[in-house]
């Protein structure tokens, strides 16, 4: 971000900051503070009978001073970490809820009034909330924490009778729940959710032992491959395999369908599914449709999938794969209307 852009950013943010005073001036003290006439004013100009009122003019530049003395580091732009629809409803530890928050007490009113103005806790501001809907997960908040948005680019200013979404993450025993514009998410994020909650999910089965076939074995894996799944389209042949892992992190296991470019020798992740056990038992932890979501890198083959050209290639395929999305192999364009696919040189880089 340019000086300029930064000036530019931080006076839209104190300007903005500044009709926040006089709203919140307004929401505590019922509009102008009166300023009744000295009786000196009054005898040098009894013909004005002036009763003088601070305009809100005047509370907006006061509030400029404060803000532009307190922010005085430069805005950057929020930043949010996306979680899918399948995590959310697949991680326990995740969790969503319409909820609306609550009018605060008038003791409310003034802890935020006075935290208004604490220069070492810039308006983080707590909403009583009360939970219309548990839609994922296990939701329990009363209350919410949030910055304003005065403050954070990540903030925001809930209101009092709206109702919101809010994606909630694990918080520490006695810690605060928070509310930000990366954790309050829209209808279309509720619909998403609920859709995939009721469409099945062969994709999360568990593995019977000894059902697949090993293709690999490392310190740090073992890999299985179901070869009576392997299924074709007219650029690629597809298949499941299983990553069993000796570490003792969270994710025991990983399924992914694989996408093999035969004549290239390259592959790309379908999807990609952990699992808390081995042989993709116990709890889904996680799971991506990558292919869904428009997502594809070609990979050079490695020595744990290496194993599976040989069969996937050359052996006799099973039956064609469902008209789901898949990435175009590497070197395949499509042709003219009425023209089969041509095969194009793969770029040297890719070899």
């Amino acid at each position: 971000m340019t000086n300029s852009a930064s000036k530019r950013t931080r006076l839209v943010k104190i300007s903005i900051g500044a009709a926040g005073c006089n709203q919140l001036w307004s929401t505590f003290f019922g509009g102008k503070v009166k300023l009744l006439n000295s009786t000196a004013m009054a005898n040098e100009q009894p013909d004005r009978q002036r009763n003088t009122a601070i305009k809100p003019g005047l509370w907006i530049q006061l509030c400029f001073v404060i803000l532009g003395l307190l922010k005085v580091g430069a805005a950057s732009a929020c930043s949010c970490s996306q979680v899918g629809v399948e995590n959310l409803v697949l991680d326990k530890r995740l969790s969503l809820a319409k909820i609306v928050v609550m009018p605060p007490s008038f003791t409310e009113r003034v802890a935020s009034l006075l935290n208004f103005f604490k220069v070492d806790s810039p308006e983080s501001r707590t909403y009583p909330v009360k939970v219309l809907e548990v839609i994922a997960g296990s939701y329990d908040a009363t209350a919410l924490k949030a910055q304003s948005s005065v403050w954070s680019d990540c903030g925001v200013d809930l209101r009092p009778g709206e109702t919101y979404y809010h994606r909630a993450s694990p918080a520490a025993a006695g810690g605060d729940i928070y509310a930000s514009v990366c954790n309050l998410v829209n209808e279309e994020y509720v619909r998403q959710v609920n859709a995939y909650k009721q469409r099945p999910k062969p994709e999360l089965s568990p593995i019977p032992p000894g059902s697949w076939t090993e293709i690999f074995r490392s310190a740090k894996q073992t890999v299985h491959a179901d070869y009576r799944s392997v299924t074709s389209d007219s650029y690629s042949h597809y298949i499941w395999i299983v990553r069993n892992l000796a570490d003792d992190g969270r994710v025991k296991s990983a399924k992914e369908q694989l996408q093999i470019a035969c004549k290239e020798r390259q592959y790309n992740v379908v999807s990609r599914h952990e699992f808390s056990g081995m042989d993709a038992s116990g709890d889904a932890i996680s799971s991506v449709n990558l292919s869904e979501r428009g997502h594809y890198q070609w990979l050079s083959m490695k020595p744990d999938i290496d194993g599976l050209f040989p069969v996937v290639c050359i052996g006799q395929l099973k039956r064609p794969t469902s008209s789901a999305p898949k990435a175009r192999s590497p070197g395949m364009t499509s042709g003219v209307a009425g023209n089969s696919d041509t095969r194009l040189p793969i770029p040297s880089g890719w070899r």
